[in-house]
């Protein structure tokens, strides 16, 4: 299936947007349509972001219909956090009071251990 994308930004402004965006959620939709401009299928997009075929079709609906506006998260959306605050809390002092190296899976150990 070919991209019909809006001309809401070249390619130039929108590689520009991935070198000075920081939110790589945000970066991952710029190179996106970047790719789609560059005539590569929704399914080859989805499949370098590691995503879902309707979700990049979600992200160009919007962005065709909003503008760059249609890129950014609304409230509230996405992906619950699984951590409270206090454990948060938590994981930061055991970060900042211990000089060693913090892999995710020794964060596993420690919070079924102590969490």
């Amino acid at each position: 299936m070919a991209a019909t994308l809006a001309n809401h930004l070249s390619k130039e402004q929108l590689e520009e947007k991935v070198k000075s965006t920081k939110e790589g959620w945000l970066r991952h939709k710029y190179k996106a349509l970047i790719w789609l401009l560059q005539g590569e299928t929704y399914r080859a997009v989805a499949r370098r972001l590691g995503i879902d075929l309707s979700t990049l079709v979600r992200w160009v609906q919007r962005y065709n219909a909003q503008g760059e506006k249609g890129l950014y998260r609304k409230r509230k959306q996405g992906r619950k956090r699984v951590l409270n605050s206090e454990r948060m809390q938590k994981i930061k002092q055991w970060v900042s009071e211990e000089e060693r190296v913090w892999t995710l899976e020794r964060m596993k150990v420690r919070l079924k251990e102590k969490g």
